[in-house]
């Protein structure tokens, strides 16, 4: 098991007044060949009401793209991307090997607001905190000790929430898939 906490306080880029956290814990099962993992992470953020809601929004500052919030990257600016609601994230996953060489890996997130925020398409209320939930399947295998070659398919189950605070078109289903070949030499 591991946890994490961080706070952010003082000012932002821009000079604006910030008082935000993260915090996150994550736990790992090892059992032979199996590898069970779930966690949940949460950004704080604005609420509908205040009057400086980017004031308790966390910046993750610099996109980690992939390693974090599932790989199909609807949320790499926080404040941005969850209009200052903030983000939780909920997972969990299950990784297998095969052998040395072949390995799969799938994991679930369920995504939410942080905070009750207002429907930035409509003056009428508030969204709903459920954003999306999405599925990362990969696949691994080492072709020798330098080359592997690995390939992943995700699939992104949109609620109207994200697509109000994100400006998009509702097509339900978004789908991604992947594949690359990675080269790591040892040169000394």
């Amino acid at each position: 098991a591991a946890g994490t906490f961080y706070l952010q306080n003082g000012d932002d880029a821009t000079r604006k007044d910030i008082s935000a956290y993260m915090a996150a814990l994550k736990v790992n099962y090892q059992m032979r060949s199996v590898s069970l993992m779930g966690g949940i992470d949460y950004l704080s953020g604005g609420k509908t009401g205040d009057r400086n809601p980017s004031k308790n929004t966390f910046n993750t500052l610099y996109a980690t793209n992939h390693k974090f919030y599932g790989y199909m990257d609807y949320f790499l600016d926080i404040p941005n991307e969850t209009q200052n609601g903030g983000l939780q994230d909920i997972y969990v996953g299950i990784n297998y090997s095969r052998s040395e060489k072949l390995g799969f890996n799938a994991v679930y997130h369920h995504f939410s607001l942080a905070n009750e925020i207002q429907d930035p398409m409509s003056t009428a209320g508030s969204l709903k905190r459920a954003l999306a939930s999405e599925i990362d399947f990969t696949a691994s295998y080492k072709l020798a000790n330098e080359v592997k070659i690995q390939a992943g398919y995700s699939l992104l189950f949109r609620h109207q929430s994200l697509e109000s605070i994100q400006n998009r078109v509702a097509n339900g289903l978004q789908q991604w898939a992947w594949a690359m070949l990675v080269i790591n030499p040892k040169l000394l």
